[in-house]
């Protein structure tokens, strides 16, 4: 891809970043109440221990160590519920839940849409029992950032627990709240979601070792960054702060790209 292509998927990537921001604050500042009658609307995928591994010494910790890392998701599909109440096993989940793309720059892309697990943090793993510890390992990446050269480390820790142990979780997803917003604003949201996970997946993947949505990221973080350290000078000026390092605004919008 030239350089005019690249420049121009960036500014498309950043406008729908920005977009999705703008309709999330208007989904999560509208208003919510309780239904009388809570309804089904699909099923949530999670993650469980087998039965056979829950039983063993481990099982109940390795359930407590996998419980820190479960993001799962929304499905509503019948026949996919039904074929994954049969096919249970972390192999079958990723070979029925992995899709392919073509993207923006007309590549194809293998997706895989399912319940995923997510390191921790390590204040979050210093703080576990120590029988939790052993199931994790710890990993650091570093990154030298276009824009000030800063390095940022990016330090955390990954479950290790065997795949073979994990099998899929199916739960009825119950509706229990109706959020007052234009529907219109969160099925755009949507949209704009899946264009981001479909059209510019190579940005979510950073296994290239080039991180190379994070150089977007920051492109669209700089604004920001720049008015934080507008407002650490001015409290500085105003004695409010002694050091414009005192600012908290500024020093974790620095460590957030």
């Amino acid at each position: 891809m030239n350089k005019t292509k690249q420049e121009e998927k960036a500014k498309a990537y950043i406008s729908l970043l920005k977009r999705r921001d703008e309709l999330w604050t208007k989904i999560r500042k509208a208003e919510v109440t309780l239904l009388s009658s809570p309804y089904q609307n699909g099923w949530k995928l999670s993650l469980r221990i087998r039965d056979d591994v829950y039983r063993s010494d481990d099982g109940p910790f390795m359930l407590e160590a996998l419980k820190l890392c479960i993001k799962e998701v929304k499905k509503y599909s019948p026949e996919l519920i039904s074929k994954l109440r049969v096919k249970k096993s972390w192999a079958d989940l990723h070979r029925i839940l992995t899709h392919t793309y073509k993207a923006f720059d007309g590549k194809i892309y293998t997706v895989y849409d399912g319940p995923e697990l997510k390191s921790i943090s390590v204040k979050k793993f210093n703080a576990l029992d120590e029988r939790l510890k052993k199931f994790f390992e710890y990993t650091c990446t570093e990154r030298v950032s276009n824009w000030g050269g800063q390095v940022h480390k990016d330090e955390k820790y990954i479950l290790i627990i065997p795949k073979y142990s994990i099998e899929v979780r199916i739960k009825k997803n119950m509706v229990t709240q109706k959020l007052n917003i234009d529907p219109e604003v969160i099925s755009e949201y949507d949209k704009v979601e899946a264009i981001l996970r479909t059209d510019f997946i190579e940005l979510y993947r950073k296994g290239n070792g080039k991180s190379s949505w994070l150089d977007f990221k920051e492109r669209y973080d700089n604004k920001r960054n720049r008015r934080h350290s507008h407002d650490a000078i001015s409290k500085l000026e105003k004695g409010e702060i002694e050091d414009v390092q005192q600012y908290s605004k500024l020093s974790k919008s620095k460590r957030s790209v």
